[in-house]
């Protein structure tokens, strides 16, 4: 007889273990309804099922555990099985976050949920250990004498049966058979005594229980845990998953993602799950807060300095973004000469040192250092430009352009009587080697060289009347350097009517000085005449008063542009 829940039963042998059913009487006649049974008077974790009338084989009660609670336990070989309570309520959903920590002898992990089996882990110091789905996932550390790998995989073990009562494990009667596969399953390392993690889903209110299998084989184990409630798992803002560190080191962090934090420490202590903000090589990372999908594999932004690499769900590698240089420049051009006109309006980058790219440097046209900047050649800045190579941003120089030598100009005339006059009042450039052109050279109109100047006459001096150049053929080249300061003084009058040099009773005076450009005392025929020094400022148009010989008075007619178009003589009344 026994009693449970204050109701009387008998049963037909001595103990409930043999027993092969349970009554309502003591004359065995009415048996009773069909449920779970049990003996506390026995053993306190047997129980049995009874069902059409006869009891079931015993079985193990099993309590779960609170979820957040620290489990620990140690004993020999075994299958140490507990149920863990998630909550049922609509705040019950989120992560599950387990740290595990099998100390250094290897033990296995398996967790099932909602019909589910989970095994992967993952840890700062060794990452991500994969196991193959629905098998225990075997961790520790290597070397432990009895259970090195080569002793784990390809074998089987018969370990007895533990279920949690509540407040520890006890024997719950029965064995099991352990079959590790050979390969797949084993994942030891060099280092031990640190906590491993496993994320589960729950995205629903219900189910509410999670089984955990906790499996020693080599001799005995030890092992400690904590599930933590289910709970939405912490957020980082990052971008798109990119193929390359460098290509997300220069996208946008649009995105926010999700990620579990793992545990550093140690040892027999609780464990205390790490303070990181962002995630950290190791962390499972997703696209959820409920860790239900993993991220895709490819490169991620942290920070704006920082990049994580994910490979299988979790952070592989972080690395630094480059720290490239940004400076100003031109386009492309396919010539020095083009790429000196051209303007500088572009932002590119480069990873030297200095503030503009030097040879050697690589640049790019994104901060990120994705994109190299194709082969051609750039301009700087107004002196000097460089040129990138091999389709692979690699930089040549800085250079210098080979400028021409700027020196002040008149505007351009045809007229020579009239060019000494001019103002110099451009800049104009010539590839010589003196200050100013000389015959032979070529002129341009900027210093890039690529734009001749025009044909025609240029004042280039003021000094001693001046001097101009005569440019010629087409392709600005110097003809002749011409003096303006070899024009010939004369004496003559003012401009006068001709009745004041050849009228009745006519008495000119020659008083004022004149220049010309003849070869004579006296401008004739053909040459020009001027008022000041150096053949500058043509004489008006009129009559000029020369000299008199005997009683013939001599002058000269001057027409547009101070030439001398007529030498007369005459002889007054």
């Amino acid at each position: 007889m026994a009693t449970l829940e204050d109701k009387t039963y008998y049963i037909d042998t001595s103990t409930f273990a043999s027993a092969t059913a349970v009554w309502t009487d003591s004359l065995l006649t009415t048996k009773a309804p069909d449920g779970w049974y049990q003996a506390p008077t026995e053993t306190v974790t047997t129980y049995r099922q009874q069902t059409g009338g006869t009891l079931g084989t015993a079985a193990s009660c099993e309590c779960p555990v609170a979820c957040g609670s620290d489990v620990s336990a140690s004993g020999g070989v075994g299958s140490y099985i507990i149920d863990i309570d998630m909550g049922n309520t609509s705040g019950d959903v989120g992560a599950i976050v387990i740290y595990f920590q099998p100390y250094n002898v290897p033990d296995g992990i398996l967790a099932t949920f909602d019909s589910v089996s989970y095994n992967t882990l993952t840890t700062n110091t060794h990452g991500r250990e994969q196991a193959t789905a629905g098998e225990i996932n075997f961790v520790g550390a290597t070397g432990v004498s009895g259970c090195a790998a080569s002793d784990l995989q390809g074998n089987s073990f018969t370990v007895t049966d533990f279920t949690y009562d509540g407040s520890s494990f006890v024997d719950a009667g029965t064995s099991s058979t352990i079959s590790i596969p050979a390969s797949g399953t084993v994942n030891l390392n060099a280092t031990g005594n640190i906590y491993y993690t496993m994320v589960i889903p729950k995205p629903n209110a219900t189910p509410s229980t999670l089984r955990l299998q906790l499996v020693g084989v080599c001799g005995g184990t030890a092992f400690q845990f904590k599930a933590i409630c289910p709970t939405a798992l912490p957020s980082f803002t990052t971008n798109l998953v990119q193929t390359s560190g460098p290509l997300a080191c220069s996208a946008t962090q649009g995105q926010t993602y999700y990620f579990a934090q793992n545990s550093s420490t140690t040892g027999s202590s609780a464990p205390v799950v790490d303070s990181n903000t962002v995630p950290q090589v190791g962390n499972f990372v997703y696209s959820n807060n409920t860790g239900a999908t993993a991220l895709v594999d490819g490169f991620y932004k942290l920070t704006s300095t920082t990049v994580a690499e994910v490979v299988s769900g979790v952070v592989s590698a972080i690395t630094t973004c480059p720290t490239n240089t940004a400076f100003q420049s031109s386009t492309s051009t396919i010539a020095v000469n083009a790429a000196c006109v051209a303007t500088v309006n572009q932002t590119y980058y480069h990873n030297g040192a200095g503030s503009a790219p030097v040879t050697g440097d690589t640049a790019y046209s994104d901060s990120g250092g994705t994109a190299v900047l194709g082969s051609g050649y750039y301009k700087l800045d107004a002196t000097s430009y460089y040129e990138v190579t091999g389709g692979a941003g690699l930089v040549t120089g800085p250079s210098s352009f080979a400028l021409g030598t700027s020196f002040n100009s008149s505007t351009s005339t045809a007229d020579p009587a009239a060019v000494c006059a001019l103002s110099l009042t451009t800049n104009f450039y010539h590839n010589g080697s003196g200050s100013l052109p000389v015959a032979t050279d070529t002129c341009y109109t900027n210093a890039c060289k690529t734009s001749t100047l025009s044909d025609g006459l240029y004042k280039i001096t003021t000094a001693n009347g001046g001097s101009y150049i005569t440019i010629s053929g087409g392709a600005g080249v110097v003809a002749s350097v011409t003096n303006c300061g070899t024009c010939t003084m004369f004496v003559g009058s003012s401009n006068l009517v001709f009745n004041q040099i050849c009228g009745p009773g006519a008495t000119p005076t020659a008083n004022v000085n004149y220049y010309h450009n003849g070869s004579g005392s006296y401008p004739v025929l053909g040459d020009y005449v001027y008022s000041t020094i150096g053949c500058i400022n043509p004489l008006a148009a009129g009559n000029y008063y020369l000299y008199t010989v005997g009683s013939q008075n001599t002058y000269i007619v001057v027409g547009s542009g101070g030439e001398v178009t007529s030498e007369q003589n005459c002889i007054p009344q």
